[in-house]
């Protein structure tokens, strides 16, 4: 048996002058626990005890702790194990002086349970044989919970004690009630015809079933039958009470309410189906309605089977649990098909990979040089490597492999708008000096109206010109005349629907002084309303109208010696598509109409129309151009042409739909039938049915269509009933009653009353009529925090006694009003994660400097080659330990605060200024008996002279996979030392190049898949301390355990060894926690007279620095105020006057504690 060392600590330092006072309180020392004993019981679930013993001090924490066991299953027929007891007792002779056969008593109180209570067989004898029953009696025969110590404890449906596991409705241990399914409905069954059976079968439960709820609604009889046994269960006439039946190996549990409803109840499951019958009585007119419900056992289910692969092959990703189909019974994977219920939604965790090598990183592309016609944006590359801590740390470019991203493209190849012109007008005037004006659109690549065009590059509208017939002044007058060969007439368009000439507009004068002639085209046409153009025409329908004529003589100005008549600026392309010819020669035309092809089918099948296309071209190059520049008059006519008129493909076609699924509120009409149908020609009648293997591979539709989308008639909903005003002697509740409605859409909403039926239901009604008693109880609070973090400790709580008066209300009173046989304890021990050592977080990896950095920030656990006179600091991260408290050595010698190079900082960090060869060794971080090392190795010049600066380095390749997965395997990777030149040429060198630069040689191999084939727990890293204050220490900390098996999948905690599971929870230090004592203010007197009062007030443990509520085991060893105190100051009580104080002084006596001295001055006149 190991003993603990002996520990003393000051508590308190008093000053006596010169003289100081030291008293010393001694630690507290266990034993080591002793080997657990025997199982209780030879046979079925007991109990296992372990000890220990407290060798000095006040030791907190239970002396016993106790665990179920099972050593094998008991043979059929074995008596009960408390039946067991009572018969031990059977050979002895009672008070009267007889022996008895003794049997257990069922259905004990509450408290009595673990009291061995026998009765003797026969007899109306009973005796409480023993206070205690032995430890592992069950405390009930419906109960798993076992007696301890004569107190009942609860036990798990794990069988371990206080453990919170229960059954979900499929009778499986904290399972999640996806291995059965509920089935519940409603069976109606009208009565039998004349001269038919009166047993009509409604139902069958199958084999497995459980938690069986069967009512019946109607004034018949239910009856049961086994399909195997044939065992059955009718009643004619049924129970008029209840009672127990047996159906083959179930029971049945049958009651009857007042209003006639059946009950039956099987908890099962049952090992044969049963039928489920109504039997009508012979005089029966009434049909029946039966409530079922029970749940079946599935025989497929999702089980998650481990994590799938990391989403990353490098740093860190996300991984996906993988769920798969299994037979529930046999454990073989199924196909996904066979389980009835959802897929789990995907469960992910963090997952983190080898160290991903450098990698380009390219910024966002900055803004396009140019809006259109072609810019350049440009962007800037690095390459980056993620830090151990995940973020992003750039590097030389000469360490990342690959091709550079390119850091420049084109950008915005769209055309920039533009301005497009059109021809010129005819002059404004007709003698002299005008004007002529056009169109100027800016339009983009698609030829759509734009307004991106520069304004400062927009052509002109206008210019002047001259025509060429002089205006002559009148010689009478002063007024100016114009002399015209031949006046114009501006000819309308008019849309005639009968044949007539249409005269173009004409041409400019073939010259521009003098005399010249000019031209128009002049065409018979009609107005065709149908597609609103115009249909050129021959000659013959418009003969004996007048033709307009299509060559005019025209006289522009005089021709000077500088004006020229073929002056090239007036010759512009009109709009109706004609020239003039050089020298005045004839007209030629520019632009023409032409046939493009046609527009798309208007069918895919039985038939469709395409249109012709026309656009008007340049005749010189064919290439398009706007339809303005095309006489609209000779547009030609657009014609149509029929195309596909194949018969259509097979397809699914839906003929009819189901009835909708509610008759208002908006509902659904799911198909009735799916065809196969294939169209073979326009019009009704031209459909086929085709087998369903013509529309193999093709989708079969199944959507639902809306219907009945209108409101529903309003009704009326009630809400729950509210508490009921008295507990006794009629009282009244009350429930919301609203008018609601539900729109053609679905939505419920509130509308006003009046919209509702006339007979509304009842919103008020009377409650708890039965008569008033006063009952006094235990009101126990909750539980306090343990008082430690880590071992054992204590929980308190406050216990209160409360009198339930007939008006519902519940005041405090005496707490000697309560029974005292029943009052619940107010401590108990509790006992957390066992205490650990400290721990330094340290980084295993080796670093070597490439470049001149002046300052490095490291991590204790590096292994470090860096340039001389680089300034470092190095981190000592610690849990469970004070950083002002952490030690550092060079070599087997502690750092001291006047050491000339290093220097520790407060928070334990380490630092070095500019590092020379003295510096170099091993340093050691030391936490307590925990302890990290820190070697620096200084790089010297000579070794970084030449190309070394620019990049000797190892290359290190992706980490190959484990030779095993599980047991220990090997994974190898390549390691070559690689040369940077001043050019960029990457080239191999030895690893002894590497190694003269001071750069470790990494490994080329290590161990994997280290844990063990057999199902194991692992923890998980610990989480952050909590800041709240839960003993004079601190907070705590919790981390998750999983049990994994040899793939690293995730298996059921039951799979693992649950003795060597770690802890899931340690202490975490704190220093802002200070117990104290507060106190409320003094309570009045309990008397109005004498000096037999007392007064109370409350007490509370706080702590100081943050105001919140502590356990009172905090403040243990500080001086507890009192709670109680003798009233004072109180007037003398009348002599001779004997009156009762208190209201409840009548059940003081009926509950005889008129003995007690408190009662006899509080309740004189009741008592006396």
């Amino acid at each position: 048996m190991g003993l603990r060392k002996f520990e003393f600590g000051i508590r308190v330092v008093v000053w006596f002058g010169s003289l100081v006072m030291v008293a010393c309180t001694v630690s507290p020392i266990w034993t080591e626990w002793e080997e657990w004993t025997n199982c209780s019981r030879k046979c079925d679930w007991g109990v296992s005890l372990q000890k220990r013993r407290c060798l000095q001090g006040n030791c907190q924490g239970p002396e016993k702790r106790y665990r179920t066991c099972k050593i094998t299953e008991c043979p059929p027929g074995t008596p009960d194990f408390r039946a067991q007891q009572c018969a031990l007792s059977n050979d002895e002779k009672h008070t009267d002086g007889q022996m008895y056969d003794w049997i257990p008593v069922e259905d004990l109180p509450v408290d009595q349970r673990c009291t061995l209570t026998c009765r003797a067989r026969g007899e109306d004898v009973t005796k409480v044989l023993s206070p205690k029953v032995l430890d592992g009696t069950m405390c009930s025969s419906d109960s798993i919970d076992m007696c301890i110590l004569g107190k009942c404890e609860p036990v798990g449906c794990d069988h371990q004690l206080n453990s919170t596991g229960t059954l979900d409705r499929c009778s499986v241990c904290n399972g999640d009630n996806t291995t059965c399914k509920l089935m519940k409905g409603n069976r109606l069954t009208l009565p039998p015809t004349p001269g038919a059976s009166l047993v009509q079968e409604i139902l069958t439960i199958p084999e497995g079933s459980r938690s069986i709820r069967l009512t019946s609604k109607g004034p018949n009889f239910l009856g049961l039958r086994g399909t195997t046994t044939w065992s059955s269960l009718q009643w004619n006439p049924p129970p008029t009470d209840f009672g127990e039946y047996q159906l083959g190996d179930s029971v049945v549990r049958y009651t009857t309410l007042q209003s006639g409803r059946e009950r039956v109840y099987i908890d099962g499951p049952l090992t044969e189906p049963v039928k489920v019958f109504v039997i009508f009585p012979e005089t029966s007119t009434v049909k029946e309605k039966v409530h079922y419900q029970y749940v079946v056992p599935l025989q497929f289910g999702w089980r998650g089977v481990g994590w799938g692969d990391c989403s990353t092959t490098c740093g860190q990703g996300e991984q996906e649990k993988v769920y798969v189909c299994i037979n529930l019974s046999t454990s073989q994977v199924e196909p996904d098909s066979s389980c009835e219920q959802n897929k789990p939604q995907y469960e992910r965790r963090i997952c983190t990979m080898a160290t991903c090598p450098p990698l380009w990183k390219a910024d966002p592309w900055q803004p396009c040089s140019r809006t259109c016609s072609g810019g350049i944006q440009t962007r800037n590359i690095y390459c980056v490597e993620r830090a151990p801590n995940n973020m992003m740390m750039r590097v030389d470019d000469d360490m990342c492999y690959g091709s550079k991203p390119h850091p420049q493209q084109r950008c915005n190849l769209e055309p920039c708008p533009h301005w497009l012109t059109g021809n010129w007008s005819e002059c404004s005037v007709t003698c002299g000096h005008g004007t002529k004006q056009r169109e100027v659109n800016c339009l983009n690549s698609r030829r759509e109206p734009s307004g991106g065009c520069d304004p400062r590059a927009r052509p002109t509208l206008t210019k002047t010109c001259i025509v060429g017939v002089p205006c002559v002044r009148e010689q009478v007058t002063s007024a100016p005349m114009m002399r015209i060969t031949e006046q114009i007439a501006h000819q309308p368009f008019q849309r005639f629907t009968k044949p007539s000439y249409h005269a173009s507009d004409w041409s400019p004068c073939t010259v521009t002084c003098g005399s010249g002639k000019r031209f128009r085209s002049v065409r018979c046409k009609v107005y065709l309303p149908s597609n609103q153009m115009l249909q050129d025409l021959t000659e013959e329908p418009c003969l004996g109208l007048p033709k307009p004529d299509e060559i005019s003589d025209c006289e522009e100005d005089e021709c000077d010696s500088y004006n020229d008549p073929y002056d090239p600026e007036e010759n512009t392309v009109p709009s109706d598509g004609f020239a003039e010819g050089v020298g005045g020669g004839p007209l030629e035309v520019q632009f023409v109409w032409r046939y493009t092809g046609f527009t798309e089918c208007s069918a895919s099948c039985v038939g469709g129309v395409k249109e012709s296309l026309i656009q008007c071209v340049h005749i010189a190059d064919e290439g398009p151009v706007s339809d303005t520049l095309c006489d609209i008059t000779t547009r030609p006519d657009i014609f149509t042409q029929v195309c596909n008129e194949q018969p259509c493909p097979p397809e699914w076609k839906i003929p009819l739909y189901k009835e909708c699924s509610v008759s208002c509120g908006g509902g659904v009409q799911f198909p009735l039938e799916v065809l196969c149908m294939r169209t073979m020609d326009r019009g009704l009648g031209n459909t086929a049915v085709l087998p369903d293997s013509a529309c193999e591979g093709i989708p079969i539709p199944n959507d639902p269509l809306p219907c009945n989308e209108i409101n529903c008639p309003a009704f009326w909903h009630t809400g729950y009933w509210s508490e009921c005003s008295q507990t006794c002697l009629g009282g009244i509740r009350s429930r919301p009653l609203t008018c609601k409605i539900r729109s053609m859409n679905g939505e419920i909403t509130i509308v006003d009353w009046v919209h509702c039926p006339t007979e509304e239901p009842s919103s008020i009604e009377t409650c708890n009529s039965g008569p008033c008693q006063e009952v006094y109880e235990w009101k126990p609070q909750d539980w306090s925090e343990c008082s430690v973090t880590c071992g054992v400790g204590i929980k308190v709580r406050t216990i209160t006694c409360l009198r339930h008066q007939p008006n519902g209300s519940s005041p405090l009173v005496d707490f000697r009003l309560c029974p005292k046989s029943s009052q619940p304890s107010h401590t108990e021990f509790c006992q957390q994660e066992p205490c650990t050592d400290p721990v330094i977080l340290a980084n295993h990896t080796t670093y070597s400097q490439v470049g001149f950095k002046s300052k490095l920030r490291l991590t204790v656990g590096m292994s470090v080659n860096i340039n001389k006179g680089v300034s470092i600091t190095v981190k000592c991260p610690v849990r469970y330990y004070k950083k002002s408290e952490l030690e550092w050595y060079r070599g087997t010698k502690e750092i001291a605060a006047s050491d000339p190079r290093a220097k520790v900082l407060p928070d334990g960090t380490l630092r070095v200024r500019h590092v020379k060869e003295q510096d170099e060794g091993v340093y050691t971080c030391v936490a307590g008996k925990t302890r990290e090392r820190f070697i620096l190795h200084i790089i010297a010049n000579e070794e970084r002279k030449g190309p070394s600066l620019y990049g000797i380095r190892w290359l290190i390749g992706n980490w190959s996979t484990c030779s095993v997965t599980c047991g220990g395997g090997i994974q190898t990777r390549s390691v070559d030392c690689l040369r940077t030149s001043i050019v960029g040429r990457t080239r191999p060198n030895s690893d002894r190049q590497c190694s003269d630069q001071g750069l470790g040689l990494p490994d080329r191999q290590m161990g994997c898949n280290t844990h063990s084939c057999q199902p194991h727990w692992v923890p998980g890293p610990w989480q952050e301390c909590n800041e709240q204050c839960s003993d004079a220490l601190g907070g705590t900390q919790a981390r998750d355990i999983a049990c994994e098996g040899s793939r690293k999948e995730t298996l059921p905690d039951s799979e693992c060894d649950a003795s060597t599971k770690p802890e899931i929870r340690q202490p975490c230090p704190s220093g802002r926690c200070t117990p104290i004592w507060t106190a409320t203010d003094w309570s009045m007197c309990s008397v109005s007279c004498g000096n037999e009062g007392i007064q109370t007030r409350s007490i509370q443990c706080q702590y100081s620095g943050a105001r919140d509520l502590a356990l009172s085991t905090a403040c243990i060893n500080l001086n507890q105020p009192s709670v109680t105190r003798r009233c004072i100051n109180q007037p003398q009580c009348p002599q001779g006057v004997c009156e009762d104080e208190l209201n409840f002084c009548s059940l003081v006596k009926r509950m005889k504690k008129c003995q007690l001295h408190a009662y006899q001055t509080s309740c004189c006149k009741t008592c006396s």
